[in-house]
């Protein structure tokens, strides 16, 4: 297996949408989930969980998002093996509007300023 760093999870936006996700992904918890693909999908050669977890590692993933990541590919798999593409691709987020946005949001009675928060980037998200 890949050697595992713990890397904390820093706040990317992409798309005006931030993850919900942070934390460190811990070596052992890795590879408890691992074992769940293994058993879910039995004919995965063992070099797919290989780059699977370097992938894991250097997308920044922490312990929570890759335990869903994991259950949502074991839950939605159409076909008989997964992608690692699958696995990567699993996020929740949530949007980041700008603070004209905002501004315009509250005006027309939408929303109210205490009702969010600002990051560091100058953008805002529902607390």
């Amino acid at each position: 297996m890949p050697e595992f760093y713990t890397n904390i999870s820093e706040i990317k936006v992409k798309d005006n949408k931030i993850s919900i996700y942070s934390g460190t992904l811990t070596p052992e918890f890795a590879v408890k989930q691992t074992i769940r693909i293994k058993n879910a999908f039995p004919a995965l050669p063992s070099e797919f969980i290989d780059i699977l977890l370097e992938r894991i590692k250097d997308n920044g993933f922490c312990d929570d998002r890759l335990k869903d990541a994991i259950s949502h590919v074991i839950d939605n798999c159409k076909y008989p093996q997964p992608t690692i593409a699958q696995f990567i691709s699993f996020d929740k987020t949530v949007e980041c509007i700008s603070y004209s946005k905002l501004v315009e949001m509250v005006n027309r009675g939408e929303t109210k300023m205490e009702n969010w928060k600002m990051l560091e980037n100058k953008k805002w998200i529902r607390k």
